[in-house]
């Protein structure tokens, strides 16, 4: 039996737009952790604020996923 909460994250996921689809994928490529994944879906939540996020990880092809996290924290306003 499935538990409760699997509906709901499967429901979510549905409601993914394309910028975090991409923002997704490109963290993944970057070598992102889940956590740092989740962490930075969780600080950016506005699509500008993921568009944002996609332009440095363009100009900044080298980044670190701590890196990325600090740009997140930076965006988001922390």
């Amino acid at each position: 039996m499935r538990h409760p909460l699997c509906g709901m994250l499967l429901r979510r996921l549905e409601e993914v737009t394309e910028t975090q689809k991409d923002l997704i994928h490109g963290l993944k490529i970057f070598g992102a952790k889940t956590g740092t994944i989740v962490e930075i879906m969780l600080r950016l939540e506005t699509e500008s604020q993921q568009e944002e996020m996609l332009g440095y990880m363009v100009d900044h092809r080298d980044a670190t996923p701590e890196e990325l996290l600090a740009e997140a924290r930076r965006i988001s306003g922390e």
